[in-house]
């Protein structure tokens, strides 16, 4: 099992990397994951300008972007596999 990497990399983001999955944070809040193989989903901006400068660093392109509602649904389907239980309104717990 490989060990969880916490990056910190602009003021407010983090990123967690967990094996197969990463999570993505602005603040305290679940801005965009990635389960291996099965793409990335990234949030849309419903916060400010510094959230969107850190959904620009995971991707620029907003057609990508879902809103959250759908986020939280993909969210629960795709992590679903994962020991992780993770919640867009912001609690998550193993």
């Amino acid at each position: 099992m490989e060990l969880p990497t916490l990056e910190n990399s602009a003021p407010n983001f983090t990123r967690l990397d967990l094996g197969d999955l990463t999570l993505s944070f602005s603040y305290k809040t679940l801005v965009a994951f990635m389960v291996a193989h099965q793409g990335l989903v990234i949030r849309e901006n419903r916060w400010g300008k510094t959230t969107g400068k850190h959904l620009n660093l995971i991707d620029s392109r907003k057609e990508h972007r879902v809103d959250s509602e759908t986020f939280q649904k993909l969210c629960d389907e795709r992590i679903e596999q994962t020991a992780i239980r993770v919640s867009a309104r912001g609690d998550s717990s193993v």
